[in-house]
């Protein structure tokens, strides 16, 4: 049975936890808790713009002329990216994790761009394979961070 004793000892050790400001959830702040909400986010803003666009792309894809299996290319573009890019992308990751990061999502902006004016399937796929390959450069970068977290 639980005594009253031992609720009153596990009530104060979770105000403790909760008031104490060196950590959070029980994570020490600075070394784990911050630079993994970091992480969080930037998956949350990277997969929200990854995410929005492939409801768009069969539409967008008609609009211009092209075909069910153009847009299959089209839709599974940044997935060859990742297949090929992955190994190399692990390796620079190896070394510099945050710029690894940064240049991912540079490069997914500038893809996202090309996807959003392009009027051709040629300049589509290429930007489809720019995407790919910023996810790949990201992601890469953001699981080195969390292994060296953890």
């Amino acid at each position: 049975t639980i005594s009253a004793c031992s609720i009153t000892k596990s009530t104060a050790r979770l105000a403790k936890d909760i008031t104490n400001d060196e950590e959070l959830f029980g994570l020490p702040r600075e070394s784990v808790a911050q630079p993994l909400a970091l992480l969080l986010a930037s998956q949350f803003v990277l997969f929200l713009g990854v995410g929005a666009v492939i409801p768009s792309i069969p539409l967008y894809g008609k609009a211009i002329g092209l075909s069910s299996a153009a847009n299959g290319v089209v839709i599974s573009a940044p997935a060859a990216m990742l297949l090929l890019l992955s190994r190399p992308a692990g390796g620079f990751a190896d070394k510099a994790r945050k710029p690894a990061m940064m240049a991912g999502m540079a490069l997914i902006a500038v893809a996202d761009l090309g996807t959003a004016v392009a009027s051709s399937i040629g300049p589509l796929v290429l930007a489809r394979l720019g995407l790919g390959a910023g996810r790949v450069v990201s992601e890469s970068g953001e699981r080195g961070m969390l292994a060296d977290i953890a």
